[in-house]
């Protein structure tokens, strides 16, 4: 039995070896994952074997030959596949630095519960919303690989930079916010704007501020809104325009979530 799924930058595929079998001696142009389900597994490598126990998981990268060999009872496999280029660029995106290259360490461990999470919702997003969802959770796949995996990018991809980082720029996306929230806003715009993947920008902006950005851009709008109405006495419909909303009833929806009545309460109680 096999199940596969290929996307831009990524792969998944399950599939079974009986005792004895063993696939074809091969190499790639992307670095592979291989992860028994059940039992060990001895892999091939090069010029040497390994011998992986259910726990582990053997990294394999471009170029390299390998073969996976079942012993004793029927194995289940996972291969997970992830292009370098886009591993590059993620690791960019994250931290701001460039590598000319990616070395990771054969055997892995500690790896296993956060990316299967990952490939799990992949998997999923295609089978119930179609191969274009799917393909929208990639950078979070490749995030998690980057962050589970032992190798030459470890050192500069730790959680505390990650975090500096993060913070530097979310504090700049809250300040394009504030001085651009009379204009058409939205998260393709912001991502664009600061060259980052709208999933990346939208988790850090989440770890930071326990929002999204767009819920911070309704809060800087209502505040403007505010302050033409209370300090400049100008009239409701016109202040909600002013302040960056394109319809009014966007502009209500987002007043009753914030204060609970219409403006026309808020602002004329008797």
């Amino acid at each position: 039995m096999e199940m596969r799924l290929e996307l831009d930058n990524t792969s998944f595929v399950q599939f079974d070896l009986n005792q004895g079998e063993a696939d074809e001696r091969h190499t790639h142009d992307h670095f592979q994952l291989t992860v028994p389900i059940n039992g060990t597994l001895d892999v091939h490598y090069n010029d040497w074997n390994c011998h992986l126990d259910s726990e582990e998981g053997f990294l394999v990268s471009p170029g390299d030959y390998h073969q996976h060999e079942a012993v004793g009872d029927r194995k289940e496999i996972l291969i997970v596949s992830f292009y370098e280029d886009h591993l590059k660029r993620v690791f960019e995106e994250v931290t701001g630095r460039n590598l000319s290259a990616i070395e990771f360490s054969n055997q892995q461990t500690d790896f296993k519960l956060p990316l299967l999470t990952e490939i799990k919702k992949i998997y999923h997003a295609a089978v119930l919303e179609g191969i274009p969802e799917a393909m929208k959770l990639e950078d979070e796949a490749a995030y998690t690989f980057l962050d589970t995996m032992k190798g030459s990018h470890s050192d500069l991809w730790n959680k505390t930079q990650r975090r500096t980082i993060a913070g530097d720029t979310v504090g700049r996306i809250k300040l394009f916010i504030r001085n651009n929230s009379a204009k058409s806003l939205s998260l393709d715009l912001l991502a664009s704007e600061f060259h980052i993947s709208k999933y990346h920008l939208l988790r850090i902006f989440k770890t930071e501020e326990k929002c999204t950005p767009l819920e911070y851009i309704h809060q800087v709008r209502l505040d403007r809104f505010e302050i033409l109405v209370r300090k400049n006495n100008m009239e409701i419909t016109k202040a909600a325009f002013e302040s960056g909303y394109q319809s009014l009833s966007t502009f209500n929806r987002s007043f009753k979530k914030r204060y609970g009545c219409p403006p026309s309460d808020h602002f004329f109680k008797a």
